[in-house]
């Protein structure tokens, strides 16, 4: 199987880390987070061959304003946390033991169900938090000597009014999100598949501003087609 050559894996991560600061995004995130969960019940998968990426439950405890001031992320009832779910588009390849998933599927989206009593964001049903779709994904199994797997994600999405409106921010706000993962070492099966519980979950939220959203649009578009158009490794189906 092969790999991408040196230059090629640079050009992906300058990429990655140009999109992820790009000036056109606004400073002080919306942040939906579970920096470490002693009991963890969400997981990610993949299923092998061509199968998208899918995050399953994934525990939300905090959400923390652009001022940095968090706020409890419950159920309705103020029972359990808030939940992440998401799905990529398709397995793209690998670069050396990364797994790459691209923004092209049957069901690409991001979702954080929740209540925000501070917020008075409230169910019943569960309120819905954020919905977006995702550009890529790529999971890691084992990050360098570090006994934890990783997954960094990416993507656009809206929120829910009131929870903006809690924070200052009309309805109509877009975001720009990186989500990032932690597991336990990934056991890759012979296909490439696997399932990992989640330990630590985060996902900053930067405001597009709306004079900028076309130009950074199409330098996500320009992103995402420079990375299909790299000759992956990809797993035999």
């Amino acid at each position: 199987m092969g790999v991408l050559r040196s230059w090629q894996i640079a050009f992906a991560g300058a990429a990655l880390w140009l999109i992820s600061s790009a000036h056109v995004l606004k400073a002080d995130p919306i942040v939906f987070s579970d920096p470490l969960e002693l009991f963890p019940t969400g997981t990610i998968s993949y299923g092998g061959s061509s199968d998208p990426l899918i995050g399953d439950n994934l525990q939300i405890r905090t959400v923390t304003g652009p001022d940095g001031v968090s706020h409890k992320v419950h159920l309705v009832g103020n029972l359990g946390t808030g939940i992440l779910n998401f799905e990529t588009g398709d397995f793209e390849g690998m670069v050396g033991s990364a797994l790459i998933f691209g923004p092209t599927g049957p069901d690409n989206f991001i979702q954080i169900f929740g209540t925000v009593p501070d917020a008075s964001v409230l169910g019943p049903p569960t309120p819905l938090l954020l919905s977006g779709t995702l550009l890529g994904a790529i999971v890691d199994p084992q990050l360098g000597s570090i006994k934890l797997g990783v997954e960094v994600g990416a993507g656009f999405d809206q929120q829910n009014p009131d929870l903006l409106a809690y924070f200052g921010l009309s309805a109509d706000t877009r975001f720009f999100f990186t989500e990032l993962l932690f597991t336990p070492v990934i056991d890759l099966q012979s296909d490439g598949s696997f399932s990992a519980k989640v330990v630590s979950t985060t996902v900053n939220n930067h405001v597009i501003p709306e004079p900028s959203t076309a130009a950074f649009g199409l330098t996500s578009l320009v992103l995402v087609v420079a990375l299909r158009k790299i000759p992956w490794a990809r797993h035999r189906g």
